[in-house]
């Protein structure tokens, strides 16, 4: 596993853009204090990341580059789900660049090795991506691991926008992609909640991501499955 940083010289000129991902963050109403740390900690997460350079055939993973997420890395105290309850954890936020790192793995048609989704959706219709698509890290329990299966090298390219709440990651390689990627999520199952009386659920499921390479000559073929379960998510 090695992933290192591209020198300051080095040229993007010449390389094709492999995938964008762009997510939209937003501000939790009357947290102010909550959501400086949130930014913090993704601005945070996506300065470690910049620049990273992933050889063919070499392994990235989160875990190199956020470790124990704590204070010397420069993260501070932000909010985490744990077994379905949000509190609050040094590095908190970090999913959102896990997710982000993910979406354009995906996209780039990356092999992905080790991939958690969160426990329940807890966002709803104002989840910032679909089921399927966020990405959880955890500390010794969770992590995000990519395989560069792609010809050539891949220049990492992260950053939080403090203006427009927006974080984004572009993919670079001198190598273009060979084909088109074709991503779809599907709600196979609904899960229903155990109610207990005077408490409102949002109903829990299992989803289907596929991803196909479409190559620029001949058929389709599928790159990545997986299925992925979300309990059912109390809201009161």
């Amino acid at each position: 596993m090695t992933t290192r940083k591209v020198n300051a010289d080095y040229e993007l000129v010449n390389c094709a853009v492999l995938s964008e991902s762009i997510i939209q963050m937003s501000r939790w109403e009357g947290k102010d204090e909550i959501n400086a740390r949130r930014f913090h900690n993704m601005h945070t997460a996506c300065t470690l990341l910049d620049d990273v350079l992933i050889e063919p055939n070499r392994v990235f993973s989160l875990r190199r580059f956020f470790k124990d997420t704590s204070g010397k890395l420069g993260f501070q105290e932000g909010p985490v789900i744990v077994n379905g309850e949000v509190v609050f954890s040094n590095g908190g936020s970090v999913c959102a660049v896990a997710t982000l790192i993910f979406d354009a793995a995906l996209k780039a048609n990356l092999s992905i090795l080790e991939k958690h989704n969160h426990s329940t959706d807890m966002w709803g219709d104002s989840r910032f991506i679909h089921l399927g698509g966020d990405a959880a890290y955890v500390y010794g329990r969770k992590d995000l691991k990519l395989l560069n299966s792609h010809d050539g090298d891949i220049v990492v390219k992260t950053a939080f926008d403090f203006d427009s709440l927006q974080l984004t990651c572009r993919l670079y390689s001198p190598v273009p992609l060979a084909g088109t990627v074709r991503i779809d999520n599907e709600i196979i199952q609904e899960i229903l909640p155990r109610v207990e009386e005077g408490h409102k659920y949002r109903n829990g499921c299992m989803v289907w991501t596929r991803r196909y390479l479409c190559p620029d000559a001949g058929q389709e073929k599928l790159t990545y499955s997986k299925k992925e379960v979300y309990q059912p998510f109390r809201l009161s």
